[in-house]
């Protein structure tokens, strides 16, 4: 009972956050009611309503929206008529809960016992708590797959642009660590990495959302649309959309090679985007509407 109460509150949320709502976690009577005590929300924490939705501080203005049109706008705008630059393309994410960065801005957190110690690696965390395992009949790849494209579909966060965080055969940390940097430390006994010696995972903190009017804490820009509207075959605006079209029946433009059909190969990756997206040659990526991902895993440029 208790689980699905919990999945039902779940839904609720995602329902309020994906049709352009905003969810008052403290006055919400159903969402209070749905989770047990001390469970998935801490409604004392959670922001006032008016500065959950940082579009709502950061968005550019949306005019002239047409109440008649039959079909959503490629980059999200008017969408939602009474708040028309909701779920927009280049915006940011809703956030229930304020953010909760060690210097007030942007570095991550640390032990609250001393507010010094670092907390556990992500790394470290992963490998504890989802063990590896043999996989089971009850799920196919596709099911990941799926997920995969759903999660790609809503979120689009490139990281800053800088210098690399870790030695190039990832062995130490860039000492002292560049100001972008938020490399992930891998254990030595990692069951994966430790044969290979690696102890460092490359990663820079989110591109943030360029907000004259929120520039105290990190905001992370989305790329993409904020709704599940197949942004990640189309793209998030108009000129994306129609240079991936062949402009015959409908199709998608797609490149003959060796006999075999590909979508085309992209020339030009994101301004904040590392060339490691795309480590031995640009041509063996393909262009989409998320571009750079399309190669991150062939099952899902397949589906």
């Amino acid at each position: 009972m208790a689980r699905s109460r919990i999945l039902s509150a779940f839904v609720l949320l995602c329902l309020t956050v994906y049709f352009g709502g905003k969810v008052d976690c403290k006055e919400n009577t159903l969402l209070r009611r749905a989770l047990p005590s001390g469970q998935i929300i801490n409604t004392a924490k959670a922001q006032p309503v008016d500065q959950q939705n940082i579009i709502d501080q950061c968005a550019p203005k949306v005019a002239g929206c047409d109440p008649m049109s039959v079909y959503r706008s490629y980059d999200g705008s008017c969408n939602n008529l009474k708040h028309p630059s909701w779920g927009m393309a280049n915006t940011g994410h809703v956030r229930l809960m304020a953010a909760n960065y060690a210097d007030g801005k942007s570095k991550h957190r640390v032990s609250k016992v001393d507010n010094a110690t670092e907390l556990p690696s992500a790394r470290l965390l992963r490998t504890l708590l989802f063990k590896e395992k043999s996989a089971t009949d009850l799920h196919t790849r596709s099911f990941l797959t799926f997920a995969q494209i759903i999660a790609h579909d809503v979120t689009s966060n490139p990281e800053s642009p800088g210098p690399k965080c870790c030695s190039p055969s990832g062995d130490a940390m860039i000492e002292p660590q560049p100001a972008v940097c938020r490399a992930i430390p891998i254990p030595a006994n990692d069951s994966y990495y430790g044969p290979f010696k690696r102890v460092c995972m490359e990663y820079r903190q989110s591109l943030p959302l360029n907000c004259p009017l929120n520039d105290k804490t990190l905001q992370p820009i989305m790329l993409n649309t904020h709704y599940i509207d197949g942004s990640v075959i189309y793209g998030s605006s108009e000129a994306k959309a129609k240079s991936l079209r062949s402009n015959q029946g409908g199709k998608l433009l797609l490149v003959e090679k060796d006999n075999n059909t590909f979508l085309p190969p992209f020339q030009d990756l994101p301004v904040a985007t590392s060339k490691s997206e795309c480590p031995l040659n640009p041509s063996s990526c393909y262009t989409s509407g998320e571009n750079y991902r399309a190669k991150g895993s062939p099952s899902a440029l397949n589906m």
